[in-house]
């Protein structure tokens, strides 16, 4: 039986794109000096400018050049936090239009678990999993067997080694981090059985409900690898060429909630 606990501590995740790199700068430092009043710190993984693959779907709106950087915090929260942080970058980017209205500069909000990157999203989709306010989460890659594994719907961007190896360096500062706490919780008298047992609860729980063929219910970013695990994303906008056609459950019956989820699926997250 399922016994239900506090979630895992997750690193804060930021990917921030636009066709001017000093704009990216000023809304990232925004993001992170305003949410809950900077507990966020300064980056302490911050990837140089990189190519964006979807470029042509975002140009529309935010023209040619389009650049992309992969940021994280030092501080790890709870994952409910992932709303209110998608919330203001929101707001940051509406504090930047074009004349035309369109963004200048686009956030996406995430968060590391041990068991893979979650980003957020105002798009509805099969696969992803309602958080509150108007905010769905995404599971865009797992970790599984020691390195990050794309899903049928992870966009390109998260497909390539050089954004992967990034991630990687962000996720080893999450592991040593959750060590220490460990170790904290040892104490100079010994360890607290109780409290140990809850760390180690957390750090396992998303790596048990990332693994395929695994039983029970899933939690943390688990949960999101299984709603997922049967439906199917469109093949436009951002996606890899991995993505499938089709509805939810391969070629089975679309439910009426999944109806025009596969067209929202083929739009990026931010």
């Amino acid at each position: 039986m399922s016994v239900l606990g506090p979630p895992p501590l997750v690193k804060i995740f930021l990917a921030a794109y636009s066709g001017d790199p000093e704009l990216t700068d000023l809304a990232a430092e925004d993001l992170f000096r305003e949410f809950r009043g900077g507990v966020l710190g300064a980056p302490d993984v911050q990837s140089p400018d990189m190519p964006m693959p979807s470029e042509a779907y975002y140009a529309p709106e935010m023209g040619t050049g389009l650049v992309k950087r992969y940021l994280s915090s030092p501080a790890r929260l709870e994952p409910g936090a992932l709303v209110e942080l998608k919330l203001l970058a929101m707001d940051i980017e509406s504090r930047r239009l074009s004349p035309s209205g369109g963004r200048k500069v686009n956030l996406d909000p995430g968060y590391l678990s041990l068991g893979g990157l979650v980003l957020s999203t105002g798009k509805c989709a099969g696969h992803r999993l309602w958080l509150g306010r108007g905010v769905w989460g995404e599971l865009t890659l797992s970790y599984r067997k020691g390195s990050f594994s794309p899903l049928p719907w992870t966009y390109r961007d998260y497909r390539d080694p050089a954004v992967l190896r990034h991630l990687a360096a962000m996720r080893r500062i999450l592991v040593a981090d959750s060590r220490e706490e460990r170790k904290a919780a040892a104490g100079p008298s010994g360890p607290d059985p109780e409290l140990l047992a809850e760390l180690e609860d957390r750090a396992r729980a998303p790596e048990d409900g990332a693994r395929a063929g695994t039983g029970g219910a899933p939690s943390g970013a688990g949960a999101l690898t299984a709603a997922a695990s049967g439906a199917d994303a469109g093949t436009g906008g951002p996606y890899g060429a991995g993505a499938r056609t089709g509805g939810p459950s391969g070629t089975g019956a679309r439910t009426g909630a999944a109806t025009g989820a596969d067209a929202a699926a083929r739009q990026g997250p931010g």
